[in-house]
C-alpha cells in the first residue's frame, strides 16, 4: 500500500510539474504572439499609409521621391539617360498590318531613349536602303506595369514638325486589350494627338490638337472627338501662327477622368468633354470608359488619320519632359459651366502599380503587399509555436 501511494504521489507530482511547464510554455507563446502581432500590425500600417480606400478598389497614392511636383501621386520625370525605365515602359514592335490604320512605320526599341537633356525622345528615322519599311519609330506603353482609372494625367510635350505625315499621340487603351476585348470594346482615350487629315486640309497642321474617346455601341465603333485651334488662321498672320505653333515649344496636355466626366485640356484650355453620366440617356452604357487603362506614347507615320497615303516626312522626334498623375476633382455639373457654381469632391487616385522585378519608381502599397504581410505574420507565429513546443518536449523529457 505504501508503494502504491508513493507511485500515485509521484505521478500526481509529475502531472502537476508537466502542467506547470505547459502553462509556462503557453504563456511564453502568448508573449511571442503579442510581440509578433504588434510588429506585423505596425508593418501593415506603414504599408497602408497613403492608400485611398474606394468601395471596391485600392489605389496607390504615395508620391515618388523623384516627382518634381509633390502633389503628384505617380510620375516619370525622365531623368536617367538611356532606355526608358523598364519597370514602367514596355514596347510595341513591328508594323502589325498598319496597326489598324494603314500606318507605314515599323516600331523598334532603337528609336526611343532618355537623353542627357532630361527628355524622353521618340524618333522617326528614314531608311535610305531597300528595307521593307521606309520609316522606323517607337511606341512605348505601361500595360502590365502601371494602370490608371479616374485620375488626372498630365504630360509636358513638344511635338515634331508634322509635315509629310507624322502622327504623334499621348493616349490610353483599356487593360483588357487585346486578349480579353478587342478594339473598340476595350475603350480608348486619346488625350492628345496631332496631324489629322482635317488639320492638313485646313492649313492648321501645327496649331491644332485633337482629343477623343472610342468605345463600342451596338457592336459598332463609337468615335467622339473634338479639336482645339490655338490660333484662327483667318485672323492671325502666318508669322504669329508659326511662333505659337505646337511644335515650337512644350505644352501641357491634361486628362481629367472621373466617374462622371472625361475631359482633355491643353495649357488649361478645354479641348474635349464627355458627360459619362448621360450615356444611359441615349441608350449607351460607356462601360469601356470606366474600366482601367494603360498609357501610350508613340509617333506613327501616314495612315488613315493623317490622310497621307505616301508620307514624305524627313523624320523628327517627339519630346516628353515629364508625365504625372494626380488625384482628380469630380465635377458634378456641366463641365462647360463657367459660372463658378460647380461643386467638386475628391474621388481618390487611380494609379495601380504592378510589382516589378527591379527598383520601382514609387512606393507600392496594394492588396498583394498587405496579403504578403499577413502571410509573413502567420509564418512567424507558426515558427515560434513549433519552437516553444520543442522546448516543452525537451524540458518534460
Amino acid at each position: 500500500n505504501k508503494s502504491l501511494k508513493k507511485r500515485k504521489f509521484n505521478n500526481l507530482q509529475y502531472s502537476n510539474m508537466m502542467q506547470e511547464h505547459l502553462a509556462t510554455v503557453y504563456l511564453w507563446f502568448l508573449v511571442v504572439l503579442v510581440f509578433v502581432s504588434t510588429s506585423s500590425s505596425s508593418s501593415s500600417s506603414s504599408l497602408a499609409d497613403g492608400i485611398v480606400w474606394d468601395d471596391e478598389t485600392t489605389f496607390t497614392t504615395l508620391s515618388s521621391p523623384s516627382c518634381h511636383d509633390p502633389k503628384a501621386i505617380w510620375c516619370d520625370e525622365f531623368e536617367t539617360p538611356g532606355p526608358p525605365n523598364s519597370t514602367i515602359w514596355k514596347y510595341d514592335l513591328g508594323n502589325n498590318n498598319g496597326w489598324g490604320n494603314a500606318e507605314v512605320q515599323e516600331y523598334t526599341t532603337n528609336n526611343v531613349y532618355v537623353g542627357d537633356d532630361g527628355y524622353l525622345h521618340i524618333q522617326v528615322t528614314v531608311n535610305d536602303d531597300d528595307r521593307k519599311f521606309k520609316y522606323q519609330s517607337s511606341r512605348i506603353h505601361t500595360q502590365g506595369t502601371v494602370t490608371f482609372q479616374y485620375v488626372t494625367l498630365e504630360a509636358s510635350i513638344k511635338i515634331p514638325d508634322l509635315t509629310g505625315g507624322l502622327w504623334p499621340a499621348f493616349w490610353m487603351l483599356g487593360t483588357s486589350y487585346p486578349k480579353e476585348k478587342p478594339w473598340p470594346a476595350c475603350g480608348e482615350i486619346d488625350i492628345a494627338e496631332w496631324g489629322p487629315k482635317l488639320a492638313v486640309e485646313s492649313d492648321t497642321l501645327h496649331t491644332q490638337v485633337l482629343a477623343a474617346v472610342h468605345y463600342e455601341f451596338m457592336d459598332m465603333p463609337r468615335n467622339e472627338y473634338s479639336t482645339f485651334q490655338i490660333l484662327d488662321p483667318q485672323q492671325q498672320g502666318q508669322q504669329q501662327q508659326q511662333e505659337q505653333a505646337f511644335h515650337q515649344d512644350f505644352h501641357t496636355y491634361r486628362l481629367d477622368w472621373t466617374p462622371k466626366f472625361v475631359r482633355m485640356f491643353v495649357d488649361d484650355r478645354l479641348v474635349f468633354a464627355k458627360d459619362l453620366s448621360k450615356c444611359e440617356d441615349v441608350g449607351e452604357d460607356c462601360t469601356e470608359l470606366h474600366d482601367p487603362q494603360f498609357l501610350i506614347f508613340n509617333v506613327a507615320v501616314g495612315g488613315t488619320f493623317t490622310g497621307v497615303d505616301t508620307p514624305t516626312s524627313s523624320g523628327g522626334e517627339l519630346l516628353v519632359d515629364w508625365v504625372r498623375a494626380y488625384e482628380v476633382d469630380d465635377i458634378y455639373l456641366d463641365p462647360l459651366d463657367n459660372t463658378g457654381n460647380n461643386d467638386t469632391a475628391k474621388v481618390g487616385s487611380g494609379v495601380v502599380v504592378t510589382p516589378c522585378d527591379g527598383p520601382c519608381p514609387i512606393i507600392e502599397a496594394n492588396n498583394d503587399e498587405l496579403a504578403s504581410g499577413t502571410t509573413t505574420f502567420m509564418t512567424t507565429c507558426t515558427f515560434w509555436m513549433l519552437s516553444m513546443l520543442c522546448i516543452a518536449a525537451v524540458t518534460l523529457k
